[in-house]
């Protein structure tokens, strides 16, 4: 059966939640549908098993009280979701959430209000809850950030933008707003150690990461500075910053904030969304985790939020928030070939695939 590619989106527009559509053999996609009604459920995460979706509701109330939310929905044969579950998440505005490869855990970030809260802390925090039979459980831990970057508007305080699991069963945490990398140690009562920090250059404003485990590699986008900062992995844990690469060409001198950053299946192509240059950044990986030269191909919408490639690889899918569009390439030899767009969806923000 046709994989089904779920579609996150914010609601303020158009858009009422949750999408799917069909994957098909020739990189289209099937008839649009809504799912689920939610309130901007803008980062998706499969569980486990397959058989579960969890969703962040990035809004800064939630059931009445302060914070944002997150959902849990059981994915049932044809693909349609169920609602099994939902919690607040403790922070505003979450923004990523993942799942243990055990499926006994989920980890939301929340990118946090625009300052400090009025007792000093910060709402931009990590938040772990148990998944108890698919669905999410009430809160477990809240861990929390501190300090301010270089930036003066983006960074007065810390926003967490990014958590996953490394290729070595490490949760990885990404702050946009201290320009910092945590690396923690998950408990079996689901509760976050903290073992290794890594610094990024000052004002870089780290976003999202990706892995490369053949080449002990990681990368990460860095919003304000429209560049990628090439990660090794250090013998004594943690990563070292070895090199940088543009995300756009030489010359270009409009605003531009790069989102998603994505490596291919069969682990040779990384790509990078751009939004004001609105295109697709492409780099062919070498041997070791260095980056080629990259080209630069139109994402054919406005504002491209995330990128998937198709689970064989054949594809790759771009959800321009802008244009509320997705629109499909097919990768041949290292080079995207647009196919046009194959859907309109309100403001879509997150896309995730699923073998249904």
């Amino acid at each position: 059966m046709e994989p089904i590619l779920y579609i996150g989106t914010y609601t303020t527009g158009e858009s009422k939640g949750i999408y799917s559509a069909r994957l098909r053999e020739d990189g289209t996609l099937g008839p649009v549908r809504l799912e689920a009604e939610a309130d901007n459920p803008s980062y998706l995460a499969p569980g486990a098993d397959g058989r579960s979706l969890y969703a962040v509701l990035e809004t800064d109330t939630f059931a009445g009280q302060p914070g944002g939310g997150v959902v849990s929905y059981a994915v049932e044969a044809d693909g349609r979701l169920t609602r099994t579950g939902a919690q607040s998440t403790l922070g505003a505005f979450p923004c990523y959430i993942s799942v243990d490869p055990a499926g006994e855990f989920l980890f939301v970030a929340n990118y946090g209000s625009a300052d400090f809260l009025p007792t000093g802390a910060s709402d931009a925090t990590l938040v772990s809850f148990p998944i108890e039979n698919g669905a999410v459980g009430a809160p477990l831990q809240k861990t929390s950030h501190a300090g301010h970057g270089a930036h003066s508007e983006r960074q007065r305080c810390p926003h967490a933008h990014f958590l996953d699991f490394t290729p070595d069963g490490r949760l990885c945490a990404v702050d946009l707003g201290i320009d910092l990398i945590f690396s923690y140690t998950v408990a079996p009562s689901g509760a976050l150690y903290e073992i290794w920090q890594t610094r990024c250059f000052p004002g870089c404003g780290p976003r999202h990461m990706a892995f490369l485990p053949q080449a002990q590699a990681a990368y990460v986008v860095n919003e304000l500075t429209s560049d990628i900062t090439l990660l090794r992995v250090r013998p004594q844990g943690g990563y070292m910053p070895e090199d940088y690469y543009a995300t756009l060409p030489v010359g270009f001198k409009g605003e531009n904030l790069p989102a998603a950053i994505k490596i291919s299946p069969d682990g040779r192509l990384l790509v990078v969304s751009n939004r004001g240059h609105d295109s697709i950044a492409v780099y062919r990986i070498k041997e070791f985790g260095e980056l080629g030269e990259p080209t630069f191909v139109p994402c054919g919408g406005k504002g491209p939020r995330d990128l998937v490639f198709s689970p064989d690889g054949r594809f790759l899918y771009a959800a321009n928030e802008k244009s509320d569009s997705i629109t499909a390439f097919a990768v041949q030899n290292g080079a995207l070939s647009p196919l046009g767009e194959v859907a309109h969806v309100g403001s879509p923000v997150c896309l995730k695939s699923l073998p249904v």
